[in-house]
């Protein structure tokens, strides 16, 4: 059954009293909060850590976002640096904002960014979010890394498209604030999920790297190196092991041998 969220920045309401309003007035059943707005400190959302305690306190669920301004790998940084000090752990859905009418160059590029640094931090609950027709026209879906929920904008008219969250309007009222509110399709949007443990391979002698994987001098991971593999960069490793700890073994350094980050070949 579809459910009701909230879209909440600094302009709207922060109180216990403005998310008992959305759940009476409109039954919703989450929230997600703009955390950045590009990497700019004066537009960091001043509201962001009361929303997101009384949220979670209200709905026993909540998400986080960024506003997407242009410089993808500063951005996520800066708001995965806002993420961990909410206190939102790695279970949490994280989206990308993407509409900002300056934004050029090849978006669904740019967005893959964004998504591989929250990916490669741990965070694997992803979505975009955009207009219809940016979905129609500058993000293709099919080719965005890490297989992110889609939320769509799409006022008053339900998309024809595979969506996950439908905002369907902007002129929603609680508790003496406007806010927009969406539908959540698939439910990623207004339930909790659990953080899968992790699993590392075990055997295989090539690989392909699923985003950009980082490349280390020791079997620790502790000496960082430059050179790193691009996503479907494919490599020859043999896998290693010290004590409990498993590493792919390159010709350039260990990487690490956990498989959300790579494909095996064989």
């Amino acid at each position: 059954m579809s459910k009701a969220f909230a879209d909440l920045a600094r302009y709207q309401g922060s109180s216990p009293a403005f998310f008992s309003a959305l759940k009476s007035a409109y039954n919703c059943r989450g929230a997600i909060v703009q955390l950045t707005y590009g990497n700019y400190p004066q537009f960091v959302n001043p509201l962001g850590a009361y929303q997101v305690y009384n949220a979670y306190k209200a709905f026993g669920v909540v998400s986080a976002y960024h506003f997407y301004m242009g410089n993808p790998v500063a951005e996520a940084n800066y708001f995965l640096k806002h993420v961990k000090q909410y206190g939102l752990d790695k279970s949490t859905l994280l989206a990308v904002d993407v509409e900002d009418g300056s934004l050029s160059g090849n978006i669904t590029a740019q967005t893959n960014q964004f998504l591989d640094v929250l990916y490669n931090a741990g965070y694997h609950n992803l979505a975009v979010y955009s207009m219809k027709y940016w979905f129609d026209t500058k993000i293709n879906i099919k080719n965005l890394h890490h297989n992110p929920k889609i939320w769509v904008a799409s006022l008053g008219v339900e998309p024809k498209m595979k969506y996950d969250a439908w905002q369907y309007t902007w002129t929603g009222h609680a508790d003496g604030s406007d806010v927009d509110l969406s539908i959540d399709k698939t439910g990623h949007f207004t339930s909790t999920e659990k953080a899968k443990q992790p699993t590392y391979w075990h055997k295989g002698s090539f690989f392909e790297a699923k985003s950009m994987l980082g490349l280390y001098s020791d079997i620790r991971l502790k000496g960082k190196r430059n050179p790193r593999f691009a996503p479907k960069s494919r490599f020859y490793a043999e896998v290693v092991k010290d004590g409990k700890v498993t590493r792919l073994k390159t010709h350039l350094g260990y990487v690490s041998a956990n498989t959300a980050f790579s494909h095996r070949i064989k």
